[in-house]
């Protein structure tokens, strides 16, 4: 019996940041583990390290050289932060108002999610160089609460984040704050705000999981949660029903899980209000839901959007 485990049987399931999960070990030679003792920590190297406490097998997997450099900036932005106590975004982020300064996959990213450039100054979404990262911000009561780095290049980690030091619960990007008794549930921002233009309220976990504080301080807000992640494998389709489960212990109706294999973001905005519609919602006394924005102004935007992100994909 080989004593290391396999590169594929943690390292895809690692934090994106610095920290541990523990998970159920698939195939694990000592039967059937029912108890999640798979643990995987992402260490602050970006190295990642893991053992089964199960079958005893562990296995460490040193990240590649772009990856190590990314997480020692990442310290350093760290450490700034836990020293001062505030939380500032890159140094050298620049707006969407200075497109030309964007290159050209980050623009892309954003525009295949059929996001306009109103639309990210209306997120305060920026682009950092030193990152190469597309850098979405949380703020609450006016203060930068957190902010996540996004890949552009289809390398991992996907996402990076740092968090003001201190806070209770990580934070979560709202968006159309009480504007139904629902909520949608999703794992990102983009996919949030999305849901917003379809006049849904919607909180983005910034992640998969959700801890029984922020279950509850949304049930104190809202009256039915409803989860809509990018169920695209079995892990995520896992962390889907929990997350139902949760909170079904804190909700006055029941919770609802939109399981279409495509994430929220990459439906087109009309393909999108119109699946929403068809959720099974708890009533909102004298709310409407719909499009919020006039429908041929809507047409024009992202068809335009979309043809640029198609020249740059096809000029990259």
């Amino acid at each position: 019996m080989a004593d290391s485990l396999r590169k594929d049987e943690y390292v895809p399931f690692a934090p994106d940041d610095t920290g541990q999960i523990k998970m159920a070990h698939k195939d694990c030679e000592h039967g059937e583990d029912h108890k999640e003792r798979l643990y995987i920590r992402r260490m602050a190297d970006g190295s990642v390290k893991a053992k089964c406490h199960n079958c005893g097998k562990a296995g460490v997997f040193k990240e590649a050289a772009h990856v190590r450099n990314l997480y020692t900036l990442l310290k350093k932005d760290k450490e700034e932060t836990a020293a001062t106590g505030k939380l500032r975004l890159p140094i050298d982020s620049v707006s969407i108002s200075f497109r030309d300064a964007w290159p050209k996959k980050a623009l892309a990213f954003l525009y295949l999610a059929d996001m306009t450039d109103e639309d990210i100054l209306n997120c305060n979404i920026v682009y950092s160089k030193q990152y190469n990262r597309v850098i979405i911000p949380t703020h609450g009561h006016g203060e930068l609460l957190s902010w996540q780095g996004r890949d552009i290049e289809g390398q991992d980690p996907k996402y990076i984040t740092v968090q003001k030091p201190g806070l209770a619960t990580k934070p979560m990007w709202t968006v159309g704050y009480k504007k139904t008794n629902h909520v949608f549930i999703t794992e990102d921002a983009l996919s949030a705000y999305r849901i917003s233009l379809c006049g849904h309220s919607a909180m983005a976990l910034m992640g998969t999981s959700c801890s029984e504080a922020q279950a509850a301080l949304i049930a104190a807000q809202y009256e039915q949660a409803i989860i809509f992640l990018d169920d695209d494998n079995a892990t995520v389709k896992k962390q889907a029903r929990d997350l139902c489960a949760r909170f079904d212990m804190v909700m006055k109706y029941d919770t609802q899980n939109i399981t279409v294999g495509k994430d929220p973001k990459r439906h087109g905005r009309k393909e999108l209000c119109t699946l929403l519609k068809s959720v099974m919602i708890a009533p909102s006394e004298g709310k409407e839901t719909g499009l919020l924005m006039d429908e041929l102004t809507l047409e024009k935007s992202i068809e335009r959007m979309k043809e640029t992100a198609e020249a740059i994909l096809e000029s990259s």
